[in-house]
């Protein structure tokens, strides 16, 4: 059976590449489910893992020709680049790579940056903008964002080598050189928290029974994943970002509406319960415990002060920081392995200075300014008031999970995503702006009249 659904993935990922050089906007959907992709398509295809490049080389290559016929086709990728956002994340970027002149740990900033950061800094900032030409575009990619990652989802929970390790529901790969080890199961978890969020949030153009019934069914596909990984963080910020972004998505002008709105929160908070039940096992239930989510919360603090202890005590380096991922220098384990601060804020000023936060203000402001705007201009419009809400919960949780885990210098998360946000706010506005200044049928007509005169 396995073998046979081995081939099905096979088969269907080949399938989704060639559909995608046809259908050049759906790569944005390659890309921002890559992560998770590449996981279940490796534990299905175990022989993949003999050239584990091969699919990031395929899926880089498909998008990147995606943007090439986008542009050729005349759809204009970079129309709405040229914003606050672009240059502000343009400008903390620079300050990384000046930092690993100067940082007292550069094999630690070479590894995350040059082995692993570059590749991907091409692909989600470079690549991913370009993908996303307005907010009707996104509209349509979340049902199948949904149903993919849900379909994602269940092949993770099915596959023979998912097994929980350390509380956390993880996919075990056998390497081209016999070593055994896991997948990152943040990676699974932040799967399964963004399709909830989407399931929780999307507004179709006609409320069926089918279209609740499918919502349903993705939420608890997406929720049984994020909970089977033990990751409280993208629990705590699937929750944040509803409770936040609920009263955004739905209309509420009178008391029917109030109430429905009422019954589907309800409804989620339902769903939320049945998937505890169902899908946090004795295992992973350690990692949901009082004591262990305060043991998290401590190391995580602890990082905090220190680093920031570090970086006062040098006042020399308070415009530019301390130096690219500068942390391990004050910080390594004894492993020697290396490490980061495990949060956006404190790692962008310590590190990169003061310089750095400023460009990081200046990103927070962009895509709260671009955000509003999208949100007030599809507010009328249920379905595209929807879809602008779950665009600010991408953004909501992006920043969340920055706050708790990864480095920015290695996946460019929160900004991927910012980017996109003031991608689509600026080229909605400039498509509103010709809009108006075009004239009207009956304007036409009248200057065509008069010009027509003017020649006999």
């Amino acid at each position: 059976m396995s073998t046979i659904i081995g081939l099905i993935v096979a088969l269907a990922l080949a399938g989704s590449l060639v559909y995608v050089l046809l259908r050049p906007r759906y790569a944005f959907l390659l890309v921002l489910l890559f992560f998770p992709l590449e996981q279940v398509v490796q534990a299905w295809v175990p022989w993949l893992m003999r050239v584990p490049w091969l699919l990031n080389v395929a899926v880089a290559l498909t998008s990147a020709t995606a943007a090439g016929m986008l542009l050729i086709r005349g759809q204009r990728p970079f129309r709405g680049l040229n914003n606050l956002q672009t240059w502000a994340t343009c400008g903390l970027y620079f300050l990384v790579l000046f930092g690993m002149l100067h940082t007292p740990s550069r094999d630690a900033a070479k590894y995350f940056v040059i082995d692993n950061g570059l590749p991907y800094w091409a692909l989600m900032l470079g690549v991913l903008p370009l993908l996303i030409l307005s907010l009707d575009d996104f509209y349509k990619m979340l049902v199948p964002f949904m149903v993919i990652g849900s379909i994602i989802s269940v092949l993770i929970l099915a596959n023979p080598n998912a097994s929980v390790y350390g509380g956390r529901l993880t996919l075990e790969f056998v390497a081209a050189s016999g070593e055994v080890f896991r997948g990152n199961p943040l990676v699974v978890s932040e799967l399964g928290m963004m399709v909830a969020v989407v399931a929780a949030l999307l507004v179709t153009r006609q409320g069926t029974a089918g279209a609740l019934l499918l919502r349903a069914s993705c939420f608890l596909a997406g929720m049984a994943v994020m909970l089977a990984s033990g990751s409280r963080g993208q629990a705590i910020a699937m929750v944040v970002a509803v409770v936040a972004l609920i009263p955004f998505a739905y209309t509420i002008r009178d008391m029917r509406q109030f109430l429905l709105l009422s019954v589907s929160g309800l409804f989620i908070v339902v769903l939320g319960y049945v998937s505890i039940v169902l899908f946090v096992s004795e295992e992973t239930a350690a990692r949901w415990t009082g004591e262990s989510v305060g043991v998290g919360a401590k190391v995580r603090f602890e990082s905090i002060i220190n680093m920031f202890a570090a970086f006062m005590s040098s006042p020399g380096s308070w415009i530019f920081g301390l130096g690219t991922n500068a942390y391990n220098a004050y910080f390594r384990p004894p492993d020697g392995s290396y490490t980061y601060a495990h949060n956006l804020f404190i790692e962008v000023l310590t590190e990169e200075g003061f310089l750095g936060f400023g460009f990081l203000c200046l990103s927070l402001w962009a895509v709260w300014k671009g955000w509003r705007w999208i949100w007030t201009a599809a507010k009328d419009d249920r379905a595209m008031r929807s879809a602008s809400a779950i665009l600010g919960a991408f953004a909501l949780v992006a920043l969340l999970q920055a706050l708790k885990q990864g480095t920015f210098t290695s996946i460019p998360l929160p900004f991927y995503i910012f980017l996109v946000v003031n991608k689509v706010a600026r080229a909605e506005q400039m498509n509103l702006a010709e809009a108006e200044s075009e004239p009207t049928r009956d304007e036409a007509e009248y200057v065509a009249a008069l010009t027509y005169a003017s020649r006999g």
